[in-house]
């Protein structure tokens, strides 16, 4: 059996959690373009972008393979 470090484990999760925030941010995205292609149909306002989060995700990812080296 394999036993993670729960700060690494820990780590792996938040990675996980932003992948995840990306894909419904993508996806709901998508299904706005989608909505204004069918109606046709400009909406009030843009929607709402998540600020970004590379630099937060790439020191995540520094530190895990510093800790696992």
């Amino acid at each position: 059996m394999i036993v993670i470090p729960t700060q690494v484990a820990r780590q792996l999760a938040a990675l996980r959690a932003e992948d995840l925030r990306r894909e419904a941010d993508a996806h709901r995205l998508a299904m706005h373009a989608a909505a204004r292609r069918v109606t046709g149909d400009e909406p009030a306002s843009p929607p709402p972008e998540r600020p970004g989060r590379a630099p937060m995700r790439l020191a995540l990812r520094l530190r895990l393979l510093r800790g696992a080296a």
